[in-house]
C-alpha cells in the first residue's frame, strides 16, 4: 500500500522531477532515490520538542522510516549534533514580478532576469519550501512549479467587486477588461456598474468557486478594504454576498481568506465567519480608546470563532525601512538580492517608490538618518497596534498563521525569503515563543492549506521537505540563520548554493 502511495505521488510530479534531475548535472543539488539522515534530533508537531538522536530514511521524496540504526542508503547525511525540522511554509506571498520594479519596456534588463532566477532560491535559502500565492491563477503557478529549483507553490483565487480593492487603482471604465476582470463577481447592489456584455450568470459565487476548485485553487480570497493613500471610500462587499461565497467554498472544501487590516474589517470577518484574516490589525477604531479588558475580549472572539489571523507585521515595518540609510548593510541582504539589483535599487530609477513616500514628510527634514527617525516615529503607532493585538490573540488562544505578504507593494524592503525572516523577528517582539513561531510556520500553515497529512511535520509517510540546522530553533530564532541543508522532495541542497552571492 505504501509503495502504491509513493507511485501515485511520483506520477503527479514527473515534470518537476525531470527538471530537478537537470539541475543535478549543474552540481547544485545532490540527488538519490534513497536518502538517510543519521543521528539527527527532530523537532516537529503541535507542541514541538527536541527528540533523542534518530535516523530518518527517505525514498522517492517520502519519509519511509524514523528509528535507530537504520540500514545505510545510497546517500547519507550525518546529522549528529544538528536539528531536523519541517520545511517552513509562508501562506501569504505574491510571486509575480520583482519587488520595487515596474516598467513598460518591451525587454527587461539583465539584472531583472537575474532577480527572477534568484527569487525561488531566496525563498529556499531562508527555509521556505512551501508557498501560498494569495492572488494568482493556475497557469502562473504551474510555470512556477516547473522551475528546476523552487519551493512548491499553491494559489488562492480572488473574488472582487467593481471599483473595490485590489482593482480600485485601475480605471473604472476599463476594469472589466483587465487581467483581473474575470475575478469580478456580479454584485446586484452595484448592477449599474457592469457593462452590457458582462456574463452575470457565470460570475456568481457558486460558479466562481466551482471554477476555482477545478483550476486547483487551495482557497478563495475576498476583500474588505475601505481605502488608503490616494484611494478613499472604496466599496466593500455586502455581508450576504461574502456569506454566499463562504457557503459554496466550504461545500467544495475551500477555505475563504479575508484581506483586511482595520478593526472594521476584522469585525466584518467575525460577522461573515471567514476562515482567516490575512492581515493583522494596524488600524484601530474604537479599540484605540478601549480598556485592556475590552481589547482582550475582542481578541477572544477570534479564538471562540475558530478564525485564524496572519499578523503580517513586516508589511508596515517594511515600508518604513525604505528610508533606512543603512538598509543594504543589514545581514542577509547579500544572500537574498543579487548585487546587480542592489545597485539598481540605490539608483535614481530604483528609488522611485521611496521618492513617492517622501512626499508625505516635511521637505525641510534632511534625507538620511534624520528623515529615517521621523518616518520611524510616524509608523510606531500602527506597529504597536499590530504587536499588541498579535500578543492578545495568542494569549486568548487564537490560531496564528505565518504569512509575510511578500511583497505587499512595490517595496524592495520586502524581498522574497528575507522578508519572511524579518517577519520572524517581529513575532519575537510581541513576546511570542519560538515554539509558537515554529508551529505556525509548519503544522498550522499546513492545516490551513489542507495539507497536514503531507507537509508540516517530520513523520513517516510525509513528504520530505525538511531543513537541517546547526542550532535549536526552540531556544532562539537565530537558529534559522544556521540552516545548512534544504531538502525538497528528498533532494538535498547545500544552503550556500542558493545564495544570491553565487550570481
Amino acid at each position: 500500500m505504501l509503495n502504491q502511495t509513493i507511485s501515485n505521488y511520483h506520477q503527479g510530479h514527473c515534470v518537476r522531477w525531470f527538471l530537478i534531475l537537470v539541475a543535478v548535472f549543474s552540481s547544485k543539488v545532490a540527488f538519490a532515490d534513497e536518502l538517510l539522515i543519521r543521528n539527527v534530533q527532530i523537532i516537529s508537531g503541535e507542541k514541538p520538542s527536541v527528540s533523542s538522536p534518530k535516523d530518518v530514511f527517505i525514498q522517492d521524496g517520502i519519509i519511509i522510516n524514523i528509528g535507530r540504526d537504520l540500514p545505510l542508503s545510497e546517500t547519507v547525511v550525518d546529522g549528529k549534533g544538528q536539528y531536523l525540522i519541517p520545511g517552513l511554509i509562508d501562506t501569504h506571498v505574491h510571486l509575480q514580478g520583482v519587488p520595487g520594479y515596474i516598467t513598460k519596456a518591451s525587454k527587461q534588463p539583465d539584472f531583472i532576469d537575474e532577480a527572477v532566477e534568484q527569487i525561488p532560491r531566496s525563498y529556499l535559502y531562508f527555509g521556505f519550501t512551501t508557498l501560498l500565492d494569495l492572488i494568482s491563477h493556475r497557469s502562473f503557478i504551474e510555470d512556477w512549479n516547473n522551475q528546476p529549483i523552487a519551493p512548491q507553490a499553491y494559489f488562492c483565487s480572488p473574488i472582487i467587486i467593481p471599483n473595490g480593492y485590489p482593482i480600485s487603482p485601475s480605471n473604472s471604465k476599463h476594469q472589466f477588461d483587465t487581467s483581473q476582470g474575470s475575478d469580478i463577481i456580479f454584485n446586484p447592489e452595484q448592477a449599474d456598474l457592469y457593462p452590457v456584455n458582462f456574463p452575470k450568470k457565470e460570475q456568481t459565487a457558486e460558479k466562481m468557486v466551482i471554477r476555482a476548485k477545478k483550476n486547483g485553487a487551495k482557497c478563495i480570497k475576498v476583500f474588505h478594504e475601505k481605502g488608503f493613500g490616494r484611494w478613499k471610500n472604496l466599496p466593500v462587499p455586502p455581508v450576504h454576498l461574502v456569506q454566499e461565497i463562504i457557503q459554496h467554498a466550504h461545500k467544495h472544501s475551500l477555505k475563504v481568506l479575508l484581506h483586511g487590516n482595520s478593526q472594521s474589517s476584522h469585525e466584518f470577518g467575525l460577522e461573515v465567519k471567514v476562515d482567516a484574516l490575512v492581515h493583522g490589525m494596524w488600524h484601530w477604531g474604537s479599540l484605540s480608546k478601549a480598556d485592556s479588558l475590552t481589547r482582550q475580549q475582542f481578541a477572544k472572539r477570534f479564538a471562540d470563532s475558530n478564525i485564524s489571523v496572519q499578523p503580517t507585521i513586516q508589511v508596515i515595518a517594511g515600508e518604513k525601512e525604505m528610508f533606512d540609510p543603512k538598509l543594504f548593510l543589514k545581514p542577509g541582504i547579500e544572500h537574498a538580492i543579487p548585487k546587480s539589483l542592489i545597485n539598481w535599487y540605490q539608483s535614481d530609477d530604483g528609488q522611485w517608490m521611496k521618492n513617492e513616500l517622501r512626499q508625505h514628510y516635511d521637505k525641510d527634514i534632511l534625507d538620511g538618518e534624520a528623515l529615517y527617525q521621523t518616518v520611524k516615529s510616524a509608523y510606531q503607532i500602527p506597529i504597536n497596534n499590530l504587536l499588541s493585538m498579535t500578543r492578545m490573540l495568542s494569549q486568548q488562544g487564537a490560531t496564528l498563521l505565518f504569512g509575510s505578504d511578500t511583497p505587499s507593494g512595490p517595496f524592495y524592503t520586502q524581498f522574497p525569503g528575507l522578508n519572511g525572516r524579518w517577519e520572524m523577528n517581529h513575532w519575537m517582539e510581541t513576546g511570542l515563543s519560538p515554539e509558537t513561531l515554529l508551529t505556525s510556520m509548519t503544522l498550522h500553515n499546513a492545516r490551513a492549506l489542507g495539507l497536514q497529512n503531507s507537509i508540516g511535520q517530520v513523520n513517516e509517510g510525509m513528504k520530505a521537505d525538511l531543513l537541517l540546522l546547526n542550532e535549536n530553533p526552540l531556544k532562539d530564532i537565530s537558529a534559522y540563520d544556521t540552516i545548512v541543508k534544504v531538502i525538497i522532495n528528498g533532494v538535498v541542497i547545500d544552503r550556500q548554493t542558493l545564495s544570491a552571492k553565487n550570481n
